[in-house]
């Protein structure tokens, strides 16, 4: 089936659903899709597993020697982050800072296990052809990936919301929220709610298997930056006191340019490349 009719069935789906605006509606479903979602990582993982008992490890696998491949371990740790995103409502509905520590730490934890299995194993397995949805680089003739797969699609779609939810509260606030109250201000609103949407849709019919390249180079822009240069610099001007502190809050600000730099550039190298 073309991509295109994947994309548009993905947006006539998706686009209604990101006009609520109150995604406490989706509460129950949460937890029904971060069961689907913690199933489809073990799944992965285990049939990763699987595999290289049965086929052995991938010719391709190579040690760890070189600058870049140390900054993809970074990289691959600092996804497992990504959770802080739909974590901010919670922070903002906690009775206390308490509560909202402890519904944190073990879900980065726990997260950040199964990023690492299923990019250890996943590398093993597949080698240097492993590809970015790992499960593109399974068997696509067994019925159970294709469950792993679907899976995935059912827990996007009770998640879309709280998802873009940190984004939608951005772009509003410069925005719509600069409006009149009235039906214009409300229609730019939801305008706004489906671009974003469909964008990422365009952009991935457009790009077809260079997206992946797409993507990291994206990822290269947003995550070092929010994981380690953002959280250095707001460190060192508002928090940071002693010399020590600012020494390390500069050490992680050097670290993350560093990590954006060399990143960036390998990935448009291997985006360029025919």
């Amino acid at each position: 089936m073309p991509e295109r009719y994947i994309a548009v069935v993905l947006g006539i789906i998706l686009a209604p659903l990101v006009t609520i605006k109150d995604i406490s509606i989706f509460a129950s479903c949460h937890i029904i899709a971060d069961v689907f979602i913690i199933f489809s990582a073990f799944a992965i993982v285990i049939y990763s597993i699987f595999f290289i008992l049965q086929q052995g490890v991938a010719t391709t696998v190579k040690p760890f020697t070189s600058i870049y491949s140390a900054v993809k371990i970074f990289g691959i740790s600092t996804g497992a982050y990504e959770i802080n995103a739909v974590l901010i409502s919670i922070y903002k509905q906690a009775r206390t800072r308490k509560d909202y520590y402890q519904a944190r730490c073990p879900a980065i934890i726990s997260t950040g296990f199964l990023y690492f299995a299923i990019g250890l194993f996943g590398y093993i397995a597949f080698g240097e052809a492993v590809k970015g949805p790992i499960t593109l680089s399974m068997d696509q003739t067994l019925w159970y990936i294709e469950m792993i797969e679907l899976a995935y699609i059912v827990a996007l779609l009770p998640t879309i919301l709280i998802q873009i939810h940190p984004a939608i509260q951005i772009l509003s606030h410069h925005t719509t929220d600069k409006l009149v109250q009235g039906q214009i201000r409300e229609l730019v609103h939801i305008i706004i709610r489906v671009a974003m949407i469909i964008f990422p849709l365009c952009l991935a019919v457009k790009f077809g298997e260079r997206f992946e390249g797409v993507l990291a180079f994206i990822g290269n822009l947003a995550c070092a930056p929010v994981s380690y240069v953002f959280p250095g610099i707001i460190h060192y001007y508002l928090v940071a006191e002693t010399k020590r502190e600012k020494i390390r809050d500069m050490m992680l600000v050097l670290f993350g340019l560093s990590c954006f730099s060399i990143a960036t550039s390998v990935t448009i190298v291997g985006t360029l490349k025919p």
